[in-house]
């Protein structure tokens, strides 16, 4: 299934890049002020034509409700450590919104499933219950039937009341649909109550309009905003005015859903063809083209009196000529993509492949995909009217108009998620928020939950052929694969940003190697390889798109150095680095204290192993930072807390024999320490790296001529085990893991010194920090 952005919406987001940064995924619909209960269930009692192990098979075959549920986007088993329990990542798309978590299936084979969400940051709780009785009639069933929701807030209660029935209902009907499928039974009927048929009015006269308005001035405003035809006439068609009364006025989603379903379905036989989404979707860009350069021009006027300015300047006429031009741009851009969206929603939609949409497979398909109702109300387009581009230009008389809008530093946060008995995970996937570069300041964006502790993440530079960066983060766990059985893994991902600050899943492989805790991206961001502290070092292909090609390249390095034995006695790739103006690679070892270098042949898509760089016994290289002003590598290691500087050969591009100096990362007087990141500023003067124990940021001054390190000191993180941390222009951003908070500090530029900035944020265990303009 597509999930709850379909392609058009894809293809759209480049060019609503240079509009206003309005939230697609929020509706504008207006939900009623509501008492309902924040807790909705549904129960249901059905006698089916299958036997109780035949539907309790289909109900517990995790991993194809993709294939056959209406709502579920993304299905997934997790583990399963017996018959009896397993733990599936899920994700719906239902009640205008997506939702993704982690639900816990308890079996027992063949009378009873239940299953419970345990990381939802949308609801309370998500359960459901399924009981299978043997009836008399021998290959039947009885099915008792329990799903409940519970949520946080009123305006999802209001929400899920729209649709929670439909999708209950759908939800026992979908299985029952796909025993059938895999059973091979009769359909049975399924009676329905005759539809209504619905009077049709030819049209609405001017005179008619202006009889019932107030002045004659309302009917002609009315007209010159909903009548679409080319050449003015002195009427309106039924489609005009349905479409009109829809655009300017407020409703709930089913009601303007249900609506936009009989203005499309045209013969009123109530099934949408191919045919008629084409001329309707036609029709609504014909009535935005019309109706966005007044709602734009009202905009600015209303700035103008707001500002008390009387007259534009010729740089501010223009803007408002490029933001027409732009939306006119926008609607031939839509207009090419019909064929491809009516093709899009068909697929999403047509859930009984009979080539025609029903009402009620209509109100499944928008519900999930809001996008281009939002485009065509006038809220939506009162939202693009309102672009800074545009607004600002009214106090800003200057021809800068195309420096507009810059992007936003994102910080993405990967977390743990879980008690893992060393550390109890209490994050809810990978978090992002928006860097306010003038103060250091973070302001939550959004969360996306992705499966078991998805605690590293990184992103490409360069856009793939959707138009879209793509983001990549591993979850630490060792589990059983799939793929080779007998052998253990962790998983990689492939996402995209949403406009609401949730990530978007392309897809997840498995790292075939445990515990993985570390990615990076090959120089010309065609590869992602993958640490796996299981000792295992993983690379994986780009797809056009950028998501992620089965691995061509695994290899373990499983012999320790057995210097620190808790530590040691295995290896454990912990992190790889890609030298400068090359195609090689180092991979750290801390389980063997060497620095593993190899060079990546594109072309038969492996790594070959070059020389091995060794590291003081006992250290437990981990990290790696580069100098980006000279041919220098600097190793933070974990166990010894000291930092190693390496040259670069600069014609064989790979790390000296030696180390040029290691310094301490801890004060003298001080060993129960762990040393964890490493980082350096983008000017390459000074150098900084996490103690963990000490609970300390290390900062270092770096001698411009030789890259050696002297210390400056030590700056307390105000946190317990700060394990990642990242740099972005003054600010430096550390995750403290065990006390659950992000600190902001800032950077002195002359000294290198850190001052607290009194920016602190509560988050789950946080572990590694990322940053990047979107």
């Amino acid at each position: 299934m597509l999930g709850p952005r379909w392609l058009l919406a894809r293809r759209l987001r480049p060019a609503l890049a240079t509009l206003t940064t309005f939230d697609r995924r929020a509706t504008f619909f207006s939900f009623p002020s509501s008492s309902h209960s924040l807790t909705k269930s549904h129960k249901e009692t059905r006698v089916v034509p299958f036997t109780c192990s035949e539907m309790f098979d289909v109900v517990a075959d995790v991993d194809r409700y993709r294939e056959f549920l209406p709502f579920c986007v993304e299905s997934r088993v997790l583990q399963r450590p017996n018959d009896n329990v397993m733990e599936a990542a899920l994700r719906v798309g239902f009640n205008i919104f997506t939702e993704s978590y982690t639900s816990r299936v308890l079996m027992i084979r063949p009378n009873k499933i239940v299953t419970k969400a345990i990381d939802s940051p949308t609801f309370k709780r998500i359960e459901s219950e399924w009981i299978f009785k043997p009836c008399s009639k021998p290959g039947s069933c009885e099915i008792d039937f329990k799903v409940t929701f519970e949520v946080s807030s009123i305006l999802h209660a209001n929400a899920i009341q729209l649709f929670f029935d439909d999708v209950a209902l759908s939800q026992l009907n979908a299985f029952i649909g796909r025993a059938r499928k895999l059973y091979e039974s009769t359909p049975r009927p399924v009676s329905k109550a005759p539809k209504q048929p619905v009077p049709v009015t030819q049209g609405e006269e001017y005179e008619d309009l202006k009889d019932i308005s107030e002045s004659a001035a309302l009917a002609g405003a009315v007209f010159s905003s909903f009548e679409t035809s080319a050449t003015p006439k002195e009427w309106l068609s039924m489609d005009e005015f349905v479409v009109g009364v829809y655009l300017m006025t407020k409703g709930t989603f089913e009601q303007k859903a249900l609506s936009l379903f009989e203005i499309v379905n045209s013969t009123g036989d109530g099934k949408i063809t191919r045919e008629e989404l084409t001329c309707a979707m036609q029709r609504r860009i014909c009535a935005v083209k019309k109706l966005f350069p007044k709602l734009l021009h009202d905009q600015v006027q209303i700035q103008m009196a707001n500002e008390q300015v009387e007259a534009l300047s010729s740089s501010q006429d223009a803007a408002v000529a490029r933001g027409v031009q732009a939306i006119e741009g926008l609607m031939e851009e839509v207009e090419k993509e019909i064929p491809l969206a009516v093709n899009q929603i068909f697929r999403e939609a047509d859930l009984d492949q009979d080539d025609y949409i029903r009402e009620q497979e209509w109100l499944f398909a928008w519900q999930a995909h809001p996008e281009f109702v939002e485009l065509l109300t006038i809220d939506g387009m009162k939202k693009m009217a309102q672009w800074a581009s545009v607004v600002n230009t009214i106090d800003d008389d200057t021809d800068d108009d195309d420096q507009k809008q810059a992007n936003w530093p994102i910080l993405f946060a990967g977390t743990y998620t879980r008690d893992e008995g060393w550390i109890n995970g209490t994050g809810k996937g990978i978090y992002t928020y928006k860097l306010d570069t003038t103060d250091g300041t973070l302001t939550p964006f959004g969360v996306t939950p992705l499966g078991i502790n998805p605690m590293y993440v990184l992103g490409t530079t360069k856009t793939f052929s959707q138009g879209e960066r793509v983001i990549y983060a591993v979850n630490a766990v060792t589990e059983d694969s799939t793929t080779y059985p007998g052998t253990q893994t962790g998983y990689v991902s492939a996402l995209t940003l949403n406009s609401d600050g949730t990530l978007e899943l392309l897809n997840t492989l498995e790292t075939h190697g445990g515990s993985p805790t570390h990615l990076s991206l090959s120089p010309k961001e065609d590869f992602v390889v993958v640490s796996n502290y299981g000792g295992t070092l993983s690379m994986f292909p780009l797809n056009d798109d950028g998501s992620l090609a089965k691995d061509t390249f695994n290899k373990e390095y499983l012999n320790g150095s057995k210097v620190v034995m808790d530590q040691q006695a295995a290896g454990h790739i912990h992190s790889t680095t890609w030298l400068p103006n090359s195609n090689h690679v180092v991979a750290a070892n801390l389980g063997s204290d060497e620095l593993l270098q190899f060079n990546l042949n594109s072309a038969k898509q492996t790594l070959e192993s070059l020389n091995t760089v060794k590291r003081p016994a006992g250290s437990g290289p981990r990290h790696m930072a580069l100098n980006p002003k000279k041919n220098i590598a600097y190793v933070v290691d974990e166990i010894s807390n000291t930092v190693g500087v390496y040259k670069i050969d600069s014609k064989t591009a790979l790390l000296s024999t030696k180390s040029v100096q290691d310094i301490t990362t801890l004060p003298a007087d001080f060993t129960n320490g762990s040393s964890a990141d490493i980082h350096i500023t983008s000017n390459g003067h000074f150098l900084y790296t996490s103690n963990r124990g000490h609970d300390s940021i290390a900062m270092f001054k770096i001698n411009q001529k030789d890259g050696t390190l002297t210390s400056l000191g030590w700056e307390s993180t105000r946190g317990e085990i700060p394990r990642g941390f990242t740099i972005y222009g003054e600010w430096l951003i550390v995750a403290n893991q065990n006390s659950n908070n992000i600190y902001v500090f800032k950077i002195n530029a002359k000294t290198g010194k850190l001052s607290y900035t009194g920016n602190t944020y509560e988050i789950g265990t946080a572990v590694c920090l990322w940053v990047s303009e979107f």
